[in-house]
C-alpha cells in the first residue's frame, strides 16, 4: 500500500514560542552539564531554540507591517517611489541573436514611443526560470541607446519593463530630465497594488450614491478605477452617479477616463456579447402569439 504524503504543517509564532520555550527548558535539566557529548547537545539544542524564537520575531514583524500596510490610503509600492530607470548605451559590436526581435522593436516603433517588453513577443521562447530573465535584463544591450524603466507593484508579480530609444551624446541633467518625462508618458502601463482601505473608502463612496451589492462594488472598482488618482476624481463620480440612475451608456466613456486600464484587449468579447445582447432584446420586443390549436396548425 502507498502512504499519503503528509504536508508540512506551518508553525505559527505561538507554536514556535511555545517549542522554544520547551527547549529551554530542557536546557535547564542537570544532565546537560554531565558530559562532553551532552553539553555539544546543548549547545546544537540552543541554537535550536534561537532559530525559533527569530523566526517567531520575523512572522510577528512581518504581520505588524502587513496590518500597517493594509490600512494605507495609498499603494505601498507607488510608481513615483519605487519605479527605477537606469541608460544603457549601444553595442558597436553588433546586436546579440537573443536581443534581435526587441532591437527591431524598437527601431519599428512609431517615433519616441515606447515599447513595453513582452516575453511572448521580443524573445523566440518565453523565459523558464527567473535567473534566466535576470541575466537577459543584465546584458541587455541594442543597436540604438535606450533607457530602461521597471516598476514592480509588489509581491509575486513580474516586472514591468519599458524601454525607449533616446539619444546618444546626452548630459547627466538631460538623462535625468528624460528618464522623468518618460516615466510620466509610460505611466498609464504601470500598475499599482490597491490597499484594502482603499477599496473599503471606494464602496463607502458608492453607497452615498446607491445600493450596491459588495459584489458589483468590487466589480466597478477593478474595471473602471484601477487606479487611487481616478477612483477619486469628480468626473468619474459623476459618471458613477448617472449609471446608476440608469444611463449605462456612460460606462465606455468612464473606462476611457482611466489610462491605467488595459484597453482593446477585451474588445472583440464585448462587442460580440453586446451584438447578443442586442439580438435578445429584439426578441423579447416581439409579440408572442401562443399556438393554442396546434392540431389545426
Amino acid at each position: 500500500m502507498k502512504r499519503k504524503k503528509l504536508k508540512a504543517l506551518q508553525l505559527s509564532s505561538l507554536e514556535l514560542n511555545s517549542h522554544a520555550q520547551a527547549l529551554y527548558s530542557l536546557l535547564m535539566k542537570p544532565i546537560i552539564n554531565c558530559s562532553p557529548s551532552w553539553k555539544n547537545a546543548g549547545t546544537e539544542i540552543q541554537q535550536l531554540a534561537d532559530c525559533l524564537l527569530s523566526y517567531r520575531d520575523y512572522l510577528t514583524e512581518q504581520k505588524q507591517t502587513a496590518q500597517s500596510n493594509q490600512n494605507l490610503e495609498h499603494p505601498v509600492r507607488t510608481i513615483e517611489k519605487d519605479a527605477t530607470i537606469e541608460h544603457r548605451m549601444h553595442n558597436p559590436f553588433g546586436v546579440k541573436a537573443k536581443y534581435a526581435m526587441l532591437d527591431l522593436a524598437l527601431k519599428e516603433a512609431s517615433g519616441p514611443s515606447p515599447v513595453i517588453f513582452d516575453e511572448f513577443i521580443h524573445i523566440e521562447k518565453p523565459f523558464s526560470t527567473n535567473d534566466e530573465r535576470y541575466r537577459y535584463f543584465q546584458h541587455l544591450q541594442l543597436s540604438v541607446p535606450i533607457d530602461i524603466i521597471r516598476f514592480s507593484p509588489g509581491g509575486s508579480t513580474i516586472s514591468t519593463t519599458c524601454i525607449l530609444q533616446v539619444e546618444e551624446n546626452r548630459t547627466q541633467d538631460e538623462i535625468l530630465t528624460q528618464g522623468a518625462q518618460f516615466l510620466q508618458r509610460v505611466r498609464s502601463q504601470l500598475k499599482e497594488f490597491h490597499t484594502r482601505i482603499q477599496r473599503r473608502l471606494f464602496k463607502e463612496k458608492l453607497k452615498n450614491v446607491a445600493s450596491v451589492l459588495p459584489a458589483v462594488a468590487d466589480l466597478l472598482y477593478k474595471e473602471l478605477t484601477l487606479d487611487a488618482s481616478v477612483a477619486a476624481h469628480p468626473i468619474t463620480q459623476d459618471r458613477l452617479r448617472l449609471i446608476f440612475l440608469g444611463q449605462t451608456g456612460l460606462i465606455p466613456d468612464l473606462r476611457s477616463l482611466n489610462p491605467g486600464r488595459p484597453s482593446g484587449t477585451f474588445d472583440v468579447f464585448f462587442e460580440a456579447l453586446s451584438g447578443i445582447v442586442e439580438n435578445v432584446t429584439v426578441a423579447d420586443e416581439r409579440p408572442i402569439c401562443l399556438n393554442l390549436f396546434p392540431s389545426m396548425t
